[in-house]
């Protein structure tokens, strides 16, 4: 829900993957859901595990492509 509290690309998400895993999904693999060899689940893989990052940030939003090495909020 969108609340209107935060001004367009106010928002910065820091992660230096290109690729997004959704850990949920990994169950799928050794539950057999997504095949039962590499072949089937690498087909299935796109769909249901990893997608590029650049799909995942909405818009209004930056992604900045590096990691965070110190988090100071009392200095904002």
């Amino acid at each position: 829900m969108r609340t209107g509290k935060f001004a367009k690309n106010e928002i910065i998400v820091f992660d230096p993957s290109l690729e997004h895993w959704y850990q949920p999904s990994l169950t799928m693999i050794g539950g057999g859901v997504l095949g039962e060899n590499e072949y089937q689940i690498r087909n299935q893989e796109y769909r249901y595990l990893r997608r590029p990052m650049e799909e995942m940030i909405m818009d209004g939003v930056r992604w900045r492509r590096e990691g965070i090495t110190k988090f100071s909020p009392n200095e904002n």
